[in-house]
């Protein structure tokens, strides 16, 4: 800028002075190098071109930099309420796996006791206890939690194939294994569906539909399971309280927990459908993060 552009806007009526931090203690007078309303002093911020935007403020961190000081303060490694992988999904359920077990094993040998919340260890022996032409299935709306029974058995029985059907797409391979696991089951193809409950093999099944007549005429001994029907505050803690519990960063700090109140909120709201609630609880506490990374699950 030429020493004539300088002094001419010294002479210029809309000129409030220096608004540097900090700001020139010299009069506005004696300052030959200032800018019009709104004035920031050429010494101290040079002067940007009206079409880019202003300098970022100070000690700002980066949305990255931010987030990863923030999850420690709530001693979280990172959202809860996230993507997990499938062997997560299976770890995390909290679901009763023993009457799939007792109907599609024998049950002189499946004297094991577990829990109603899958925290039990090891897993079950499939060679010795797996009855052939035995079917469990699960039926329920979407996010009801058809998908958490299916991997909490599949964490139990690690010989076992699990495979998902998607929507719209060609039917994947059926694995052989000594039982199958199937989520999506009402998509099986015809053919493909004659070809497996001919076989005898011994099935686990989520569906949307009731497969209990194609499972009789083809000589299997089945129990369905309504999933998602009703659903207790208890329960939702549970569920969400192991997932935090999951991502917590240091075991000897604390961290927040959904409460039995949280939780009748969220039925309240959502009703049974589990799916609905973990999407409200990852938005939220993602903002909540983002803002100021306190943790309150019900606004």
């Amino acid at each position: 800028m030429s020493v004539d552009r300088h002094l001419e806007l010294t002479t210029d009526s809309r000129r409030v002075g220096c608004q540097c931090n900090p700001p020139l203690k010299t009069p506005l007078d004696s300052c030959t190098r200032f800018i019009s309303s709104p004035a920031f002093c050429v010494s101290h911020l040079p002067l940007m071109p009206a079409t880019k935007s202003p300098p970022p403020a100070p000690n700002t961190l980066p949305r990255q930099a931010s987030l990863a000081v923030r999850w420690p303060g709530a001693n979280l490694k990172t959202n809860p309420f996230g993507e997990l992988t499938r062997q997560e999904r299976s770890d995390l359920a909290v679901v009763s796996v023993q009457p799939m077990i007792d109907v599609l094993c024998d049950q002189a040998e499946t004297q094991r006791n577990i829990p109603d919340d899958n925290l039990s260890s090891g897993s079950t022996s499939l060679s010795a206890t797996l009855q052939p032409r035995r079917a469990y299935q699960l039926i329920g709306r979407c996010g009801r939690g058809k998908s958490s029974h299916l991997l909490a058995m599949w964490g139990q029985f690690p010989s076992a194939a699990y495979v998902y059907l998607p929507q719209w797409q060609p039917c994947p391979v059926i694995p052989e294994a000594p039982l199958l696991i199937i989520d999506e089951a009402q998509r099986l193809p015809f053919k493909v569906r004659r070809k497996l409950f001919s076989s005898g093999i011994p099935l686990l099944l989520a569906t949307h539909r009731n497969l209990t007549p194609w499972l009789r005429y083809y000589g299997y001994r089945s129990v369905t399971q309504r999933v998602g029907a009703t659903i207790s505050a208890d329960k939702i803690q549970a569920i969400f309280n192991r997932r935090i519990e999951a991502s917590r960063r240091l075991p000897d700090q604390p961290v927040p927990h959904l409460s039995t109140h949280d939780a009748a909120m969220l039925i309240q709201r959502f009703g049974t459908n589990i799916r609905s609630m973990e999407n409200y609880l990852y938005e939220i506490v993602q903002q909540q993060v983002n803002d100021h990374g306190q943790m309150r699950f019900i606004d």
